[in-house]
């Protein structure tokens, strides 16, 4: 690829490049695992909207609030009433592991 033909890409097509890289190269962009008291795992404390295990993607298993393993359903993982919910006052919450 030319010079020219990179200048015109850059320029035509910017978004196309941010959505590639979709900022993931941050450090601890992918958050950390969520984990309830009985081991099973409830997505990632992401900002992310397109990873499926972002609690920030309202499509994903970890991110809806229709989903029973999310932490954004009033129902669900994410109750007040259940003992591991981060919505429950009195409850133990949610184990985060960190990567790094």
């Amino acid at each position: 690829m030319g010079k020219w033909t990179s200048i015109f890409l850059l320029v035509l097509f910017p978004a196309a490049i941010c959505v590639a890289g979709s900022g993931d190269d941050r450090p601890g962009s992918n958050g950390g695992a969520i984990y309830d008291s009985q081991g099973n795992y409830h997505g990632r404390l992401s900002d992310n909207p397109h990873n499926p295990d972002s609690t920030s993607n309202p499509h994903s298993r970890y991110g809806s609030p229709h989903s029973s393993e999310s932490i954004n359903n009033p129902h669900g993982i994410g109750s007040p009433h259940n003992v591991d919910s981060p919505n429950n006052p009195h409850g133990g919450g949610l184990r985060i592991e960190s990567d790094q």
